[in-house]
């Protein structure tokens, strides 16, 4: 796993961040953190955690940095 921080679309970030200040589900917890995001209507940050579950988790140990290009 690489040690630098994952670069995130604005959408999928704040997406992300609801779930994570809801705090109704520990962030590591993928299948409840997309049903919450499916619940939030966020498809696309869904998407994208099914999509790329290494660097959904390497983003939950290092961080996530915002893509704004």
């Amino acid at each position: 796993m690489r040690s630098e921080k994952v670069s995130l679309q604005p959408e999928i970030a704040a997406a992300l961040e609801r779930v994570r200040e809801a705090g109704k589900a520990n962030m590591r917890d993928v299948p409840t953190v997309l049903a919450l995001l499916m619940d939030d209507e966020a498809l696309d940050a869904a998407d994208w955690v099914s999509a790329h579950p290494e660097e959904y988790a390497q983003g939950i140990a290092k961080g996530f940095v915002i893509d704004y290009d």
